[in-house]
């Protein structure tokens, strides 16, 4: 059958990449569990039998870049439809203010906050949406009100640290500056950075933008001391995630090691 073979070949994938982040995380001083792999399935259509393949191989975290494929991702494998523990969802790709609203209830990370705009724009949604839902339930007009949101969103910080001019994100320096505005936002809970190596540039090159994502998120802390929340690393592609995680990721997006 078609979907055995789909299940072989993305297990047999999915372990050799477990096993390179097992290696890699073991040559930074850390276990292989001090790593989350994130599944990129953009090129992965709801039906092609890959999902469901990861899902059999007990992964349960997904990324996805563009909001509409998120949010039919999401449905097609909702908790009606998956057994087992719950997917976690992850927006990777870049978002734009107006598609903020569809994907707050359902997403457990964004990996691309790049502006302090952005959190603002989240922040404002979040407090519109709780007041609809409040006003909704206060006229009793639906006991069950559908649209449920957290008390947080959890988004990461994404910075630019290959200089590139065609990459979004924070310049280091800008986002040290704008630190106390960006963490002031009670309905926004950032938890880390992530950064992307260049396109152009040598693996040597990815090594020391990575290692500057990382001496960036430490030298934060030293601010910020023992409550620092910012704590993950996401940076680490398929071609570049064993370097990734040798300077320090915490997560991984991985795609077409995992089934191309």
């Amino acid at each position: 059958m078609e979907q055995d073979r789909i299940d072989e070949k993305v297990a047999g994938r999915f372990l050799e990449v477990r096993q390179q982040i097992a290696e890699a995380a073991k040559r930074s001083g850390r276990s292989e569990n001090a790593v989350r792999l994130v599944a990129v399935t953009k090129y992965a259509d709801c039906e092609s039998g890959i999902v469901q393949a990861f899902l059999k191989t007990g992964c349960r975290d997904f990324g996805e870049s563009r909001p509409q494929r998120l949010l039919e991702k999401m449905d097609f494998f909702g908790p009606e439809q998956v057994s087992g523990p719950p997917v976690r969802w992850h927006m990777i790709g870049p978002l734009q203010r107006n598609k903020i609203r569809r994907i707050l209830n359902r997403v457990a990370l964004i990996h691309s906050v790049d502006s302090l705009k952005l959190i603002e724009a989240i922040q404002r949604i979040m407090e519109e949406e709780t007041e609809m839902i409040a006003a909704e339930q206060e006229k009793k007009q639906s006991e069950n009100f559908a649209f449920r949101i957290p008390d947080q969103v959890s988004v990461l910080l994404e910075v630019n640290i290959s200089g590139d001019l065609n990459k979004q994100g924070f310049e280091a320096s800008d986002l040290l500056k704008q630190l106390p505005q960006l963490l002031s936002f009670p309905r926004v809970r950032v938890c880390g950075l992530m950064g992307m190596g260049g396109l152009e540039s040598s693996m040597d090159e990815v090594r020391r933008q990575f290692a500057s994502l990382r001496m960036l998120r430490d030298e934060i802390h030293r601010r910020l001391g023992a409550d620092c929340p910012i704590q993950e690393l996401s940076m680490g592609m398929s071609h570049d995630f064993v370097v990734a995680i040798e300077e320090g990721a915490t997560i991984v997006r991985v795609g077409s090691a995992l089934y191309a």
